[in-house]
């Protein structure tokens, strides 16, 4: 996840992120955040952080069943 309005790190940075991780191409998902700025989770878009995460952690836990 990255907010296109972070001031603090450059939006560049998500795809050099996704890139260096190892973990497997299905397993992995950009979100960009159109509303927020370098904190995403007390910001506009928070709610998308939230319900991303909690989706994530969710389909984690039932792949380990």
């Amino acid at each position: 996840m990255h907010a296109i309005k972070d001031k603090g790190v450059s939006p560049e940075n998500m795809d050099l992120i996704y890139k260096a991780l190892g973990t497997p191409e299905n397993q992995k998902q950009t979100i960009w955040l159109e509303n927020s700025g370098h904190v995403i989770t007390r910001d506009l878009d928070k709610e998308i952080v939230f319900k991303s995460v909690q989706s994530f952690i969710q389909s984690t836990l039932n792949s380990l069943k």
